[in-house]
């Protein structure tokens, strides 16, 4: 199996797992019986008992399954993460990281416009501290550390 596919089986995990979070939300969230006027009152708690006790093995069963879906992830990151220490991709991972946060950092810097200064000034500073420049050398730098790690990820077996 490729270090792309076990991620992709990553995403599909998670996908799961936060629907059976909702899905066992909507258990204990359920609507209650409705009762009619031409209900008794033992009818109505038996009713009641009934649907609780069917909500607990609901319940119960979605718990069972969210455990089992955590285990795979779990058991999947693992795998991922000695896999990755093995090829070196841990340092590329935590360095476009930090890259796509100083790029999403200096793009606010430069979009974002003052209230205090003229645009016209804010882009002379933007200009003189060559953001732009750097903008444009992290984003090659990002390119170029993604093209690395899908060639890794394509063609590395776990």
């Amino acid at each position: 199996m490729k270090l792309t596919e076990v991620l992709g089986e990553l995403k599909k995990f998670d996908g799961e797992l936060n629907k059976l979070y909702g899905k066992r939300q909507k258990i204990l969230t359920m609507k209650r019986i409705t009762h009619t006027d031409k209900m008794t009152l033992q009818e109505i708690k038996d009713e009641e008992t009934k649907m609780s006790t069917e909500r607990k093995g609901k319940f119960i069963l979605v718990e069972k399954e969210i455990e089992r879906m955590k285990e795979r992830i779990i058991e999947n990151k693992l795998i991922l993460m000695k896999k990755n220490e093995e090829l070196g991709l841990n340092e590329k991972i935590i360095k476009i990281k930090m890259i796509r946060i100083e790029l999403s950092k200096l793009m606010e810097l430069v979009t974002n416009k003052s209230y205090i200064f003229s645009d016209e000034l804010v882009d002379s500073i933007v200009d003189e501290l060559e953001l732009n420049e750097r903008i444009t050398e992290l984003e090659d730098e990002k390119r170029k550390l993604d093209a690395e790690i899908q060639a890794i990820n394509w063609n590395s077996s776990v």
